[in-house]
């Protein structure tokens, strides 16, 4: 693929955090969990693979150009495209 395509990945993920403490009985000790919080983060990453290079035909109307790409992180699909060359 002769184009660079370096974006981060739009979708959100959900996140899952222990809180706690650790507690030592004995010898031994672990970790007690009070409480998981779930947050909605952006996944961000900029690692993924191509899964279809020709996701559009020439006369459908949108650029032939995009890819359509599987981030590595979250494992969602999202079309790339080129950015279009201005001159200013």
């Amino acid at each position: 693929m002769g184009k660079k395509y370096k974006v981060t990945c739009p979708h959100s993920i959900e996140v899952k955090r222990e809180v706690g403490d650790f507690v030592t009985v004995g010898k031994s000790s672990y970790f007690r969990v009070d409480e998981v919080i779930t947050e909605v983060l952006p996944c961000g990453v900029t690692s993924y693979v191509v899964v279809n290079e020709v996701p559009f035909a020439v006369d459908s109307g949108i650029d032939p150009q995009g890819v359509e790409v599987k981030y590595k992180h979250c494992g969602k699909t999202y079309y790339l495209f080129p950015w279009p060359k201005v001159k200013i």
